[in-house]
């Protein structure tokens, strides 16, 4: 009795969850909204599916990847009702409710995955980051926390503390954390975040307690300067000390800048909660909610959706899985063909990868350096570029291309450029992870890695014009103009 009632429970929320999912209004967003090249560290890359492949967790895994959210979530409903305790089914499962901005339903599923398996990494990621798009920082820290204590190396949930800290206005537990980021991760793009918020806070909370206009104002003028992700927390400082409808309001607009639509609705939500005649959020809301259902996938980032599988995707996915045959004749077709239209700068770094993996380091920096010519400013190709260099014993270009200072006098005058390398390396495996499956909230370091490559949705086709009548003629017409002529 116990297990056919649970199924019809299973059942009728199964029902309301492929209605969710299978809703399909036709939505593109704004393409300069899409384009946005807002800086920001790599997520954590999403987790490996179960290594068997036929199982049902790995099954909703791979339908979720293409694109088949209704059958993903049918199969993993269908799965926890006679297996409730699977942490893995239940995180897979909150992914999918996050995907399409339900939270509470995604934070309840998180939950229940860290309750059955304390030990899931990324069950408890996706609660901390799922609750700190919710706003609820004093709840996710201690996750963050739970997850510095059992992998000191992984700079990301630092970040996660360094976010919440500063967003509840502690000042020095916020430096700390970016002090350990620096620390474990030097010379990434996540370290160069770090200190540079460090820096701020400090420059800013040098005169003691910050109040609510500093924290208004330094958020705006990161929103002005297309830098959304901080200008987000500070917002979120804002609000937290002093919460507004409007200010609820622009922190969603500083996540939408970031393309994160789950914390972009989720401050929604608190405006309408604050104010619920605030028009502009009311307004905001339909259209994020319509954006989230018919583009918040785990298949593609939410700006540049497509169910169909993209060339520079299909290559990251060959590469990942080592199947370097197809992932040979991806990169010749993408870098190789003689084509009226050049390929992006996306398609010669994973092509020049190939080629660093396949030894031929000559190659893979002529690649680099043509990825370089299309997108000057792309931090992964530079670096990349410097490990090709290093490759063929050119080290002080390396260096040079790298940024890399002079070695101390203590040690070696290359031992330093090694370490480079292989954090370079994994740091770009972080970026192959992301363009797979960009997890729970696709993030604007994606946006670094494809932008300008990747084609934007279409728009959606233009509506048939209304067909205007023929005006007709009244009865009293003809007395109507005779009166006229004779008042002429």
């Amino acid at each position: 009795m116990a297990r056919a009632t649970r199924r019809r429970q299973v059942t009728a929320l199964g029902a309301a969850v492929l209605a969710a999912l299978a809703f399909n209004a036709a939505l593109a967003l704004n393409a300069a909204l899409a384009l946005n090249a807002a800086a920001a560290p790599l997520p954590a890359p999403p987790a490996a599916p179960a290594n068997d492949k036929g199982s049902p967790v790995a099954r909703a895994v791979a339908l979720r990847q293409g694109g088949k959210y209704a059958e993903a979530a049918q199969i993993l409903l269908e799965w926890l009702a006679d297996h409730p305790d699977d942490a893995k089914a239940h995180n897979e499962l909150g992914a999918l409710y996050a995907l399409h901005g339900q939270l509470r339903a995604a934070l309840e599923q998180f939950s229940q995955a860290v309750r059955g398996d304390a030990a899931l990494r990324s069950a408890r990621w996706n609660l901390a980051e799922t609750l700190r798009a919710d706003e609820r920082c004093v709840e996710a820290l201690p996750h963050y926390r739970q997850l510095v204590e059992s992998d000191g190396a992984d700079g990301l949930p630092r970040k996660g503390l360094a976010l919440c800290h500063t967003i509840l206005g502690q000042w020095t537990e916020a430096i700390v954390a970016c002090d350990g980021i620096v620390r474990q991760v030097p010379g990434t793009t996540l370290a160069t975040w770090a200190a540079e918020k460090r820096d701020r806070i400090r420059e800013l909370s040098a005169g003691g307690a910050l109040s609510v206009g500093q924290m208004d104002t330094e958020g705006k003028q990161l929103f002005a300067e297309n830098r959304y992700v901080d200008a987000a927390v500070w917002l979120a400082s804002a609000l937290q000390a002093e919460p507004t409808a409007d200010r609820a309001y622009r922190l969603a607009m500083a996540h939408l800048g970031a393309q994160d639509l789950m914390a972009a609705l989720a401050s929604l939500e608190r405006a309408l909660k604050l104010d619920p005649k605030h028009l502009p959020a009311r307004m905001a809301q339909a259209t994020v909610a319509r954006a989230l259902r018919t583009l918040g996938t785990g298949a593609a980032n939410i700006a540049f959706a497509k169910l169909d599988e993209v060339a520079e995707r299909a290559l990251a996915r060959a590469i990942l899985d080592n199947n370097l045959v197809l992932a040979r004749q991806l990169a010749q077709q993408m870098a190789g063909a003689k084509t009226d239209v050049p390929p992006g700068a996306v398609a010669l770094l994973l092509a020049g990868e190939l080629a660093l993996r396949d030894g031929t380091a000559a190659t893979a920096a002529e690649l680099f350096e043509r990825a370089l010519k299309a997108r000057p400013n792309h931090d992964a190709a530079r670096k990349a570029l410097a490990d090709a260099w290093i490759q063929q014993g050119k080290l002080s270009e390396g260096r040079r291309m790298a940024a890399l200072p002079p070695p101390p006098p203590h040690i070696a005058d290359n031992a330093d450029l090694q370490a480079f390398v292989r954090q370079r390396r994994v740091e770009f495996v972080h970026h192959l992870h992301m363009m797979v499956d960009p997890g729970v909230r696709p993030a604007p370091a994606l946006i670094d890695l494809v932008a300008g490559d990747l084609p934007l949705p279409p728009p959606p086709p233009p509506l048939p014009p209304v067909p205007v009548a023929p005006p007709t003629k009244g009865k009293g017409s003809k007395a109507t103009r005779a009166k006229a002529g004779k008042s002429k």
